[in-house]
């Protein structure tokens, strides 16, 4: 016998509620709850998400924390696929600023900023960036942030991005401290931009 779509969003709502109570030990069956819900209903999937940060923001602070950072957003988008979670982020104000401005450890999503620049939505990857920047929790240089959404697995597009991105992109390179980081990611970015 088959669910029920409205059958299954009430055993995974119920679910929730009983295992937020001790979040520590119930992160990942919580990731799993979350990414099935967002098959069926993805804004609520999504305030499930915000409201397990805001009432967990210690460990969302912490380097512990990943079943609510990373590990969820894995999760949904297995779930539901990749663009479909970087534009649902884009379009939700609340969770940007906690993935990108209070997650500890490494920022999740940088994707999410990859994405933003590919599809030249310039002022949101200039936010995120800018959020990431000023994130006092995460224990990753700016520099990561910044390199790993343009630079790494693959994120590089077939298609060139725009001189306004690029323009961003150099904006934001200049803010990094270490000389020696900053003439390598510029010597990056020279020889990428050669290339196309």
């Amino acid at each position: 016998m088959k669910l029920s779509s409205d059958r299954k969003k009430e055993i995974l709502c119920d679910s929730y509620e009983i295992l937020k109570q001790n979040t520590w030990q119930n992160d990942s069956s919580l990731a799993k709850i979350i990414s099935q819900m967002s098959v069926i209903d993805l804004l609520l999937s999504f305030e499930m998400w915000k409201n397990l940060i805001k009432s967990n923001l210690g460990l969302f602070r912490s380097k512990d924390g990943y079943y609510i950072s990373h590990g969820m957003l894995y999760q949904i988008k297995e779930a539901v696929g990749d663009v479909t979670t970087y534009q649902a982020i884009i379009n939700d104000i609340t969770l940007r600023r906690y993935l990108f401005g209070e997650s500890g450890g490494d920022i999740p999503g940088s994707t999410v900023i990859s994405y933003s620049i590919l599809t030249n939505q310039l002022i949101i990857a200039n936010e995120l960036l800018d959020l990431a920047f000023r994130n006092q929790y995460k224990s990753c240089p700016f520099a990561n942030v910044l390199c790993h959404p343009i630079f790494h697995e693959g994120a590089i597009p077939s298609e060139p991005i725009s001189e306004d991105a690029v323009q961003l992109l150099l904006s934001w390179i200049e803010k990094i401290d270490d000389k020696e980081e900053r003439a390598r990611i510029n010597m990056e970015m020279l020889v990428h931009f050669e290339t196309e």
